[in-house]
């Protein structure tokens, strides 16, 4: 082990995930912390729980501390490396306060947050229902568009424009920011047909033309790709579920011009 850090605020702390900057001279840590200010944490908080990011070099000496949200609980799950900034994949309980400047439409929202490589905010966007949603990840599709994945138990309301496929339970959630940072639930417009639902070892999904090159991926509740297939030339797949438990799964479906997903019961 060449070197090590450690964390402490007395309190409850959590470490969710690091990031490298684009050339390699910083590592970025998120951190969740219920404490203002104490042990290794310099910079106050704004509210219940804070997104706490710690910048760090590469021999892990701290060269600075940000902290991100509002009144209520905010937390990082994850980062993604856009470039020479980072967008944060935060779940937010706050209203506008702090340095968040949208409000909460629910319970919990999905929080997008861009910052430089200074821990700057460039830009921000809260997405979300009624209910509660909790950010999974975050990606990019394209030059000028980014991917969010989450849990929803929200309804259409808020920006969230699909209703849940059972009411009072979790789905999961794709949606895309813009340019100009609209909300856009990932969909697609062909006839997919999946059955049969619920299946005991295997299910067929088919769609109604064949497509040059499609990827099939099942996903747990918790947004963890389970499986993952690619058909070229096709217009339906068997899926067979051996290694799976007993219990509800998401599917995507993607082609070039969109997703479609939806849930799956395995009996």
């Amino acid at each position: 082990m060449l070197n090590q850090v450690s964390y402490s605020t007395g309190s409850n702390t959590e470490v969710y995930s690091f990031a490298i900057s684009s050339n390699g001279s910083k590592i970025l840590v998120s951190i969740d912390s219920d404490v203002n200010l104490g042990g290794d944490k310099t910079v106050p908080g704004f509210g219940d729980y804070d997104a706490w990011v710690d910048f760090l070099d590469l021999n892990l000496n701290e060269l600075d501390q940000k902290v991100y949200g509002g009144s209520g609980s905010d937390g990082i799950q994850n980062f993604y490396n856009d470039g020479l900034n980072f967008i944060l994949a935060c779940t937010s309980t706050s209203p506008i306060g702090g340095n968040k400047t949208e409000t909460n439409f629910g319970s919990g929202d999905a929080w997008i947050v861009c910052i430089d490589a200074n821990g700057n905010i460039l830009w921000q966007k809260t997405a979300g229902g009624s209910g509660n949603e909790k950010v999974r990840t975050a990606g990019k599709s394209g030059s000028d568009q980014y991917v969010i994945v989450c849990n929803s138990l929200s309804g259409i309301s808020g920006n969230k424009t699909v209703p849940l496929y059972v009411s009072g339970s979790s789905d999961l959630w794709l949606f895309k920011l813009n340019s100009t940072l609209d909300v856009q639930t990932i969909q697609h417009e062909m006839d997919l047909i999946v059955a049969p639902n619920p299946f005991e070892d295997e299910v067929t999904f088919s769609w109604n033309k064949n497509q040059e090159k499609v990827v099939l991926e099942i996903l747990d509740v918790q947004g963890k790709i389970m499986d993952k297939r690619i058909i070229l030339n096709g217009s339906a797949v068997k899926w067979s579920s051996e290694n799976l438990t007993s219990g509800v799964y998401f599917y995507q479906i993607t082609t070039n011009s969109g997703s479609n997903i939806g849930r799956i019961v395995k009996r």
